[in-house]
């Protein structure tokens, strides 16, 4: 590693037993600043835990002496680490949706699928140290009355369109592009997540009515993965303005910095994929107002796509 690295103010502890891939994801890191060590087992985590506290464990989910769970379960037993708020970011060859739950469910901040680009877990890192802004429950938030009036505007405005007896497609479009000119946002998009957690398709996108079935790499987005795992709405904002991200600015250019409202869409209970609408930057930050109605505009269009029925067979049949 370079003696001119500047170093970042976090620590990463990486977990594996398939030594190329460990050292090489060290070095990595190491070069774009951060503290990092590696170890090969369970063991060795333990033990490097008691001088070493990480701010990332970086670990396989399956090792040779235990798994990734036993080790966070040790995190929560010690004194000296419960309250370091450590993430844990597990990494595994199996895309099982079980695991996934089960590794969330006991602590775990990230469940990353093997193979990776060494790039797609930087960015994993660096969405994790972003701050992210608490939402509350929307059956439990009480409206402010200040903007009530125009709240209640939107909401109409989103029921409308998507009672019109419009095309889905239109319908879609139309939902995006209010939601981008109430936000003052870039970009809205409604955006399809495949069980491989890895594939996705832009469904529609407010700058582009004819957006559809757009393929992307779902690497690219933690925040859509963050979403895809937990079910739950993502905001970010200011970060050109985050402290604890500017050396990391600094050093790693192919990182996106932007404010933005992420929020899951079900379909048929189940989940579909994301909403996702990245801010201009100002001033003004993301009001309670804007997640609201960002969560309304996808909960509207997961009863659009669950209106959606397939035809039946006699007629996509050619005449």
């Amino acid at each position: 590693m370079s003696s001119d690295v500047q170093k970042t103010s976090f620590k990463v502890l990486v977990a594996d037993d398939d030594g190329q891939m460990r050292r090489r994801m060290t070095d990595f890191l190491k070069e774009k600043g951060f503290e990092v060590v590696d170890v090969t087992n369970g063991k060795e985590a333990r033990e490097k835990l008691i001088d070493f506290t990480p701010h990332f464990i970086i670990i396989d989910l399956m090792l040779p002496d235990g798994n990734a769970i036993d080790i966070m379960n040790h995190v929560k037993s010690q004194p000296h680490l419960k309250d370091r708020e450590i993430k844990v970011i597990v990494t595994s060859g199996h895309n099982n949706t079980q695991n996934v739950k089960e590794c969330l469910k006991n602590g775990a901040a990230d469940y990353v699928i093997k193979p990776f680009k060494f790039e797609d877990m930087l960015s994993r890192i660096v969405f994790h140290i972003q701050k992210k802004r608490p939402v509350l429950d929307t059956e439990n938030a009480s409206e402010k009355k200040t903007g009530a009036e125009f709240y209640l505007h939107l909401i109409d405005m989103v029921l409308r369109e998507a009672s019109s007896g419009k095309r889905p497609q239109e319908i879609y479009f139309n939902l995006t592009k209010m939601l981008a000119l109430t936000l003052k946002a870039v970009r809205c998009n409604i955006l399809e997540c495949k069980e491989d957690r890895q594939t996705g398709f832009v469904q529609a996108s407010s700058d582009d009515r004819t957006v559809t079935s757009i393929q992307v790499d779902l690497n690219r987005y933690p925040e859509v993965l963050h979403v895809m795992n937990t079910e739950k709405v993502v905001v970010i904002e200011d970060l050109d303005y985050d402290p604890n991200l500017a050396k990391i600015r600094e050093m790693v250019k192919t990182i996106r910095f932007d404010s933005m409202i992420v929020c899951p869409i079900k379909k048929d209970g189940e989940f579909y994929g994301v909403l996702s609408a990245r801010m201009a930057k100002s001033d003004a930050g993301i009001s309670d107002h804007d997640i609201r109605f960002g969560q309304v505009v996808a909960y509207v269009a997961g009863l659009v796509l669950s209106a959606q029925r397939p035809l039946p067979l006699e007629l996509k049949r050619p005449a």
